[in-house]
């Protein structure tokens, strides 16, 4: 939705002082519905390709659903938080915490199998056993390294992610009550200030 120019409807100088006030303190809530709506196309996009990554593979395919679902509580959260709603920070934050919890229990799970299931270098092993060996223990420590920095990823990130929407609903309350009630009810029907 774009913006009203002042000029369209008549404005006094008080009112357009308040929304030129009103622009300048909404900053910090553009700032998260713009992060939110780019997480939750990131997060739908990374859905798609685990789905179509994990037809033929099940858990690939679980992950992907679940992102899904993260995505779509994501878009829609920005959207609740560009109407103003109170929720909004906290329940993207809490959508934060639950990707960062998928992507470190998915980690996990991969570590775990890639060091206590079958070898996906079995077939080199038993060709060659002393090179096949080697390169199955190069493999394994590869993945624990590749995984290990996913789980990293997935506390510094999203736990990053989860306390900046936390701490947005400090700034939406305030906003709240220091904007002049026409300019809100503008914005809680979509109207961009």
């Amino acid at each position: 939705m774009s913006a009203l120019p002042p000029t369209a409807i008549h404005l006094t100088p008080q009112q357009l002082r308040e929304l030129n006030d009103a622009r300048t303190a909404h900053k910090y809530i553009r700032r998260a519905i713009a992060v939110a709506t780019f997480d939750g196309w990131t997060i739908a996009a990374f859905a798609i390709a685990n789905c179509l990554c994990g037809l033929a593979d099940f858990p690939s395919m679980a992950i992907g659903l679940a992102m899904g679902a993260m995505a779509y509580v994501e878009l829609r959260a920005a959207s609740q938080l560009r109407k103003l709603n109170l929720s909004a920070p906290r329940q993207l934050g809490f959508n934060q915490i639950l990707l960062g919890a998928l992507l470190a229990v998915y980690a996990l799970w991969k570590i775990y199998e890639y060091l206590h299931g079958p070898s996906p270098l079995a077939e080199v092993t038993r060709a060659n056993p002393r090179v096949g060996k080697h390169f199955e223990d190069m493999f394994r420590s590869m993945a624990v390294g590749v995984y290990g920095c996913l789980i990293i990823f997935a506390i510094v990130a999203q736990g990053g992610a989860a306390l900046f929407y936390f701490t947005r609903e400090k700034y939406l309350r305030d906003y709240r009550q220091r904007t002049p009630a026409w300019i809100l009810q503008m914005q809680q029907t979509g109207v961009m200030v």
